[in-house]
């Protein structure tokens, strides 16, 4: 018998595919999408950065094999250079995503190159939630996030109507401080993880805006940015699906259903170090 009703979905809403400049395996889109059918992935985004010439090939493969995928980006903005996570509806195409690359004035040039585009933050969300887009800020406590804002900019982008979640890394470090105040452990734990390359300085950065996203009440997401192996900065088929979210959607995702998710985010999101397998089995009747 078929399961009708809201059903737990395993996503990875941050893969980048061959077209990053960053990505450094050579695989084929079959590979590809069948690394995602290895890691049990039900629901993707092709998020490239500046980049939107993998989508529609790998939705057509994705299509085929059960796998829900959001055409999506990953934009680099103003001139800090912070990477936000823009997702478009699945019936969207690669030209949908061009279309809106073009608007922020990332043209033919800067396709696929991580410099991006000099509009701010609030300029690249207003026209993505324009487009009907969801907005994830990337990658919050790590470089090239919305880390780098200055306090008061940070806090409007937070209160306002701007983003719909945020990708979190290091959420067991910022939770395990919460719970010991060990500082030192915390510098300790994260300089190894970053392989020292990250100062006791911008660690206190990334916890704070951890913790103003979460008095915020921002929903908060896991996703893999398919690094090409443990600790490394450039993408491939290694990482992907390592880091993901369990969200609670009806039968056929959309962007409405991740919308309505968030929404209820405490029932309806759990990342995968709060659940690394499937919250609740599927009943049987």
């Amino acid at each position: 018998m078929e399961y009708v009703g809201t059903r737990w979905y395993k996503c990875d809403f941050h893969l980048h595919t061959m077209s990053s400049e960053c990505y450094e395996d050579e695989n084929t889109d079959e590979e590809w999408v069948d690394e995602v059918l290895k890691k049990g992935l039900n629901c993707i985004a092709v998020t490239d950065h500046n980049d939107y010439r993998a989508i529609d090939k790998v939705r057509e493969i994705g299509n085929e094999k059960g796998i829900t995928v959001f055409p999506g980006v990953e934009v680099t903005c103003d001139t800090s250079k912070i990477h936000m996570l823009i997702l478009f509806d699945v019936d969207k195409t690669g030209e949908n995503v061009r279309d809106f690359l073009s608007r922020i004035d990332i043209d033919s040039n800067q396709i696929g190159k991580s410099e991006g585009t000099s509009h701010s933050v609030y300029e690249v969300c207003k026209l993505a939630k324009k487009k009907g887009a969801l907005v994830i800020a990337a990658h919050i406590d790590e470089p090239a996030s919305i880390s780098k804002m200055a306090p008061q900019q940070l806090q409007k982008l937070l209160n306002e109507d701007y983003i719909d979640a945020v990708q979190v890394v290091n959420s067991e470090e910022w939770e395990e401080y919460a719970r010991t105040k060990d500082k030192q452990k915390l510098f300790d734990t994260l300089k190894k993880k970053y392989r020292q390359n990250v100062t006791e300085e911008t660690i206190e950065i990334w916890r704070k805006t951890y913790n103003k996203v979460l008095k915020a009440m921002i929903p908060m997401i896991a996703a893999s940015d398919n690094p090409k192996e443990a600790g490394s900065a450039k993408h491939g088929l290694w990482g992907i699906g390592r880091r993901f979210t369990w969200i609670k959607m009806d039968k056929n995702p959309r962007l409405e259903s991740i919308r309505q998710a968030f929404l209820s985010a405490d029932v309806r999101v759990r990342i995968d170090n709060e659940s690394n397998t499937m919250p609740e089995n599927i009943p049987e009747l």
